[in-house]
């Protein structure tokens, strides 16, 4: 049996992480996986706005659904480092990969050596809707 997949290319704009989105919840509702729309959703633009703020590039996203686990994976053009950060309430941003990390099923980031770009992925679990 095939691995449900789907890919999605995209620039460096601000209206990526949108596109994106849409892009992520009309394949969660392609494999019946309607639920997990809003997390899936939310972590999509997080990552996404990553790619486009800190690393300035476009790249693509893969979305799998292997085992009971949707992986989503972001590729982009930067090499910078990827952590969760935990900021002070007046601060206004940076809660963006924490979020990830409270709300993914596990997370990471994968930089090939001697390569000019870099993967966020997450995991979410997964079970179709009824």
């Amino acid at each position: 049996m095939a691995v449900p997949q789907a890919i999605h290319s995209f620039d460096p704009l601000v209206t990526a992480p949108a596109a994106a989105r849409r892009f992520a919840v009309a394949t969660l509702r392609s494999w019946e996986l309607d639920a997990l729309a809003e997390t899936v959703e939310l972590l999509v633009s997080e990552v996404i706005t990553n790619a486009v703020v800190h690393a300035e590039t476009g790249g693509s996203m893969s979305m799998r659904w292997i085992d009971g686990v949707v992986r989503v994976e972001v590729t982009d053009g930067g090499r910078g480092a990827v952590v969760a950060r935990h900021p002070g309430p007046n601060e206004v941003t940076g809660r963006g990969m924490a979020l990830v990390e409270s709300l993914a099923r596990q997370w990471g980031v994968f930089v090939p050596d001697s390569s000019d770009h870099k993967t966020v992925w997450f995991e979410v679990d997964a079970q179709p809707s009824t």
